[in-house]
């Protein structure tokens, strides 16, 4: 089957690294899989007189010409257009649309260019005006989505049937456990990992104060943050946590090394998180982890078992089951011991399958 995916960047995050495995999954299957996106992003729905906004498109766009994707090993084919005009369209038997603001692109393709599908990573409420997003949401256009939660959640705003759900997965030939688990007494540190974003919706805020509260009480705590720079907003929490590290974007075994050098990893996110990928890789890994209920945490974790969750904004039942989780080391060690197990079930061939069999529905 020839695949056509639009993306709207090839920036690291957790949405284009998810499509990004999808597709090499896709590839191994024997699929012909092309990934195009544009050299400058659309504006999402911004006027052109927004000049802050556009000047950040165009550097953007600069950044695409001159610095070509090497960040992950792509097995698909990926091309950078100037639009999503049909001409820069290859024929295909599936096109596969992840942004909300390419869909209005998408309607205008002949048929020639694949069966349309719009994959619907999360309730992209967060990326740009909402009425906006609600249009390209009301396109007469097959949808998918990548958990029941989200299903529900598209579902009742836009009484709109789903067409299927395409679960993430977890590269479990990348993301492992160390050679064997740390045992009791291996280490009198206990190591507490945090993908740091600047997302609203990730609440880092209520992370970071979880932190320093736990490393006030506990000297053997270290942190480690990863992902983007620390904004100027969130420094003074950050310099309250007295052994703290910083990873700037770190993927690939470099991320995996700094997942499996954590005990526990902390998640924080909010109830617009559609899914959430680190969790899950954090845990094949070896990790235990705490987290908020969120996103398909409730789907991929067994609660109390692989997982401690919460509400999004408990701070202080998040602080106490933390506390517990650097002092019990039966706990951590079983908790993660189990998560690892359990994750195992969610690989990205599966998610090739998924999407293959929902490509069948449409031709």
């Amino acid at each position: 089957m020839r695949i056509t995916f639009l993306l709207p960047n090839v920036h690291i995050s957790g949405g284009i690294v998810a499509s990004f495995e999808l597709a090499n999954a896709l590839v191994d299957r024997g699929h012909q899989v092309t990934i195009l996106y544009q050299t400058i992003p659309g504006r999402d729905g911004r006027p052109w007189w927004n000049l802050r906004k556009t000047a950040v498109q165009i550097v953007k766009g600069i950044n695409n010409l001159l610095f070509p994707m090497k960040w992950f090993p792509l097995k698909a084919s990926l091309i950078q257009v100037s639009s999503f005009n049909q001409v820069h369209i290859p024929d295909a038997d599936l096109l596969v649309v992840t942004w909300w603001a390419n869909v209005e692109d998408v309607m205008k393709l002949p048929r020639s260019k694949g069966a349309k599908l719009h994959f619907i990573r999360s309730l992209e409420l967060w990326g740009g005006k909402e009425k906006h997003i609600d249009q390209a949401y009301n396109f007469d256009i097959p949808k998918i989505v990548t958990s029941t939660s989200l299903k529900q959640t598209i579902e009742h705003r836009y009484q709109k049937q789903m067409l299927g759900i395409v679960p993430d997965g977890v590269n479990t030939s990348r993301f492992k456990p160390r050679d064997s688990f740390k045992n009791k007494g291996d280490s009198l540190v206990i190591r507490i990992g945090m993908m740091y974003r600047k997302q609203k919706l990730k609440r880092m805020q209520d992370g970071l104060q979880i932190l320093s509260d736990v490393t006030a009480r506990n000297a053997n705590v270290e942190v480690v943050l990863f992902g983007e720079s620390i904004n100027r907003e969130d420094k003074k929490l950050v310099s309250r946590i007295p052994k703290l590290t910083h990873h700037r974007f770190p993927n690939g075994d470099r991320l995996r090394d700094i997942y499996q050098s954590l005990d526990i990893f902390l998640f924080t996110s909010g109830q617009e998180e559609a899914f959430a990928l680190p969790p899950m890789e954090a845990m094949a890994c070896g990790c235990a982890v705490l987290a908020t209920r969120v996103g398909a945490l409730s789907e991929y974790s067994v609660e109390g078992e692989t997982a401690l969750l919460h509400e999004p904004g408990d701070i202080e039942a998040m602080i106490k089951d933390l506390e517990l989780l650097v002092h019990d080391d039966d706990l951590r060690h079983n908790m993660a011991k189990k998560s690892t197990k359990k994750i195992q079930g969610y690989s990205w061939k599966t998610s090739a399958i998924a999407l293959e069999n929902i490509a069948k529905k449409l031709n």
